[in-house]
C-alpha cells in the first residue's frame, strides 16, 4: 500500500547547497561508530550520575574515569560553605555557593557537553555549569526551591522547580552531545538523542534550539535523499519531543519515501521496520501508517504462506491488528495452519499438531475437525513411522470390531514392526506387538512377527562376545506364550540357545577353571541332553579332569 508525499512543512531551515549524504553511519577514525546506544544503556545501567556524565564526556576507562572523579570530589568539597555561612538563609546559600562556582568557570562555550572540560578548567557550558551546582547543592543539603533563580552563566530551565533536574541535565548533555555530532557522526548523534530520552524520558529540555538542530539536519538529510538516517534521526527526536508537530509530516514524508523504495523491492521487512519506526510520530497520517502496515504484514505473511514455511506466515499474520475490509487475514492464517500441521505431521511433530489444531479450531472449528479426520486417515493409510504410528494404533484399537478396521490395524503394525528392524528398535517392536489386543493372539501376522523381531534381535548380537545376552533372548523366546513356533524354527532355537552354554564352558577352560566349566557342563547337558556340540565338549571336559587328577 503506497503513501503519497505531503507537502509545506519548514522548521527554521537554512536554504544552503546540499551534498548526498550516504545511508550508513559514518565512522570514527578508529573504524567504528564513535558511541555505541547498546552499550552506553548496559554501561549507564551500572554508573552513578556522576560516572554517566564523564561517559557522555568520552570516558570509559575505570582508571581514566576514578582521576576525574577524584578532581571533582575536591571541587565538590572545596564549594562547601564554611561555618559561618551554613547558619544562613537556604536561598543566601544558594546565592553564595553560585558565587564561589565561578572560578571553576574560565571560558564559556554553549555548546560543551563535557563535563571533563570543566573538571580540566578548559571551558564550561551553562549545562556543565548547571551539573556541577546542582551536585554542590546537594552535597550542602539545598532543595530546589533554595534556587529559584540563576545567571547567565547556569541554564535557567534547571531552575524552575522540576524535581528531576540531576537527571534532566545528564539528558541535555547527551542532547548537546547529538547536535555536536550531527555534521560529524550521525549515527553517534542519534544514538544521543535516544540515550537522551532513556536518561529522562519527560524531558522538555532544548525546545526551540535542540529541536530546530534536530529538524533541520532531518529535512536536510530528506532533501539529500538519505531517507534511512533522515528517518532515524526524525524518529529519534520526534520521540525526545513528542509535543513539536513539526515532525509529523517529516517522518511521514521520510517513511512514504522509503516504504515506495522496499515495495518496489519486495523487502517487506523494512517495510514494516520503517512504518513501525515512523508510526508514533505521523500525527494525523497515523490511521494510513496503520493500514500501511497491515498491508505489508499480510503481504510479508503471504510470501511466507508461498514459500510453504507456514510457522513464519502465522506468526507474522498474527501481529495484524484490527479489522481489514480487503486484507482476508483469518482465511491466510487458517490455511497457514493446515498446511503448518500438514508439515508437522510428516516431520514427527505432534506436540504442535496439537497446538496447532487448538489455534486453528479457535479460527474455524469445522476445519479443525476435518483436520483430525484426515490426520487419522494418513495414519492408517501412509504413516511408515513406528514412533509415529503408535498412537494411530492405540486409535485404531477402539475400532477393530470391524473386520476392515482390523485388517487395517494389523497392516499398520506390519510396516510399523518392520521399520523398527531398520532402526534396530527392537524393543520399540516388542512394545507394539505386546499391545495387540488378546483377541488377536491366534493371528498367524502377529506371531511371525514377533519371532521375526527375536531373530532380528538375535542377529545383531556377536555370539562370541555376547553370548551371555542371546541365551537371556533364547529363554525370553522359549517363555514367550503369545508365538507358535514350527518344528524348524524350534530346532534351530534350540542348537542355538545350547551353543550359548558351549561358549561359556569354553570361556572356562581357557580360563583353566575346570571344576566351574565341569559343573555347568552337567546342568547345560540336563537341560540339552541331545546337544552335539554339548556332547563333544563333553568328552573334552571328561579328558581334562582325568588329566589334572
Amino acid at each position: 500500500m503506497g503513501l503519497f508525499l505531503i507537502s509545506g512543512f519548514c522548521f527554521n531551515q537554512h536554504s544552503s547547497a546540499q551534498t548526498p549524504i550516504p545511508d550508513s553511519p559514518q565512522l570514527s577514525d578508529s573504524g567504528r561508530s564513535a558511541f555505541n546506544l547498546k552499550a552506553a544503556e548496559a554501561a549507564l545501567k551500572e554508573y552513578s550520575n556522576l560516572e554517566k556524565a564523564l561517559y557522555l564526556s568520552g570516558i570509559e576507562n575505570k582508571a581514566e574515569m576514578q582521576t576525574y572523579k577524584d578532581a571533582y570530589q575536591t571541587i565538590l568539597e572545596d564549594l562547601n560553605l564554611r561555618e559561618k555561612d551554613r547558619n544562613k538563609p537556604k536561598t543566601k546559600q544558594a546565592r553564595i555557593l553560585l558565587k564561589k562556582i565561578k572560578k571553576y568557570l574560565k571560558k564559556k562555550d554553549a555548546e560543551s557537553y563535557k563535563l571533563t572540560e570543566l573538571i580540566e578548567g578548559k571551558a564550561y557550558s551553562p549545562i556543565t555549569a548547571t551539573y556541577l551546582f546542582l551536585d554542590a547543592a546537594e552535597n550542602i543539603g539545598l532543595e530546589p526551591a533554595d534556587y529559584a533563580s540563576s545567571n547567565e552563566d547556569f541554564d535557567s530551565y534547571f531552575f524552575m522547580g522540576n524535581p528531576n533536574k540531576k537527571s534532566e541535565a545528564l539528558a541535555a548533555m547527551a542532547l548537546l552531545k547529538a547536535v555536536f555530532f550531527l555534521n560529524r557522526d550521525l549515527e553517534t548523534a542519534i544514538n544521543c538523542v535516544l540515550l537522551s530520552k532513556l536518561i529522562e524520558p519527560n524531558s522538555d529540555y532544548g525546545r526551540g534550539y535542540c529541536d530546530a538542530k534536530l529538524f533541520n539536519k532531518a529535512h536536510d538529510l530528506f532533501k539529500a535523499e538519505s531517507y534511512v538516517l533522515g528517518s532515524r534521526l526524525a524518529a529519534a527526536a520526534a520521540s525526545r519531543y513528542p509535543k513539536v508537530r513539526e515532525y509529523h509530516g517529516l517522518c511521514y514524508n521520510l517513511g512514504a519515501k522509503l516504504v515506495d523504495r522496499y515495495e518496489k523491492e519486495k523487502d517487506f521487512p523494512k517495510v514494516i521496520e520503517t512504518i513501525e519506526l515512523l508510526l508514533p510520530h505521523v500525527g494525523i497520517h497515523t490511521s494510513q501508517f496503520e493500514k500501511a502496515l497491515a498491508s505489508s504484514r499480510y503481504n510479508y505473511a503471504l510470501s511466507f504462506y508461498q514459500k510453504k514455511d507456514y510457522e513464519k506466515a502465522i506468526k507474522e499474520a498474527a501481529k495484524i491488528s484490527g479489522e481489514h475490509e480487503i486484507l482476508n487475514v483469518r482465511k491466510l492464517l487458517i490455511n497457514s495452519y493446515v498446511g503448518y500441521i500438514l508439515v508437522a505431521i510428516e516431520k514427527d511433530i505432534n506436540a504442535n499438531v496439537k497446538k496447532q489444531l487448538k489455534e486453528l479450531g479457535k479460527l474455524d472449528q469445522g476445519r479443525r475437525n476435518s483436520m483430525e479426520i484426515h490426520i487419522l486417515r494418513l495414519k492408517m493409510e501412509d504413516l511408515k513411522d513406528p514412533k509415529q504410528i503408535e498412537a494411530a494404533l492405540q486409535e485404531a484399537k477402539k475400532h477393530i470390531s470391524s473386520v476392515d478396521n482390523c485388517h487395517n490395524y494389523i497392516n499398520m503394525l506390519n510396516i510399523a514392526v518392520q521399520n523398527t528392524w531398520k532402526t534396530k528398535d527392537y524393543q520399540l517392536g516388542l512394545k507394539l506387538i505386546n499391545q495387540v489386543p488378546a483377541e488377536l493372539d491366534n493371528d498367524k501376522t502377529i506371531s511371525t512377527l514377533k519371532i521375526n523381531t527375536y531373530i532380528n534381535m538375535i542377529n545383531a548380537l556377536d555370539p562370541e562376545k555376547d553370548y551371555m545376552e542371546l541365551r537371556n533372548l533364547y529363554e525370553t523366546v522359549f517363555n514367550d506364550l503369545r508365538i507358535n513356533l514350527d518344528a524348524e524354527n524350534k530346532e534351530k532355537f534350540y542348537t542355538n540357545y545350547g551353543f550359548t552354554f558351549v561358549k561359556e564352558i569354553e570361556t572356562l577352560i581357557w580360563a583353566k577353571k575346570y571344576k566351574m566349566a565341569d559343573q555347568l557342563s552337567k546342568n547345560a547337558m540336563k537341560q540339552f541332553p541331545n546337544h552335539e556340540g554339548l556332547t563333544t565338549q563333553r568328552e573334552l571336559i571328561d579328558s581334562i579332569i582325568k588329566r589334572i587328577k
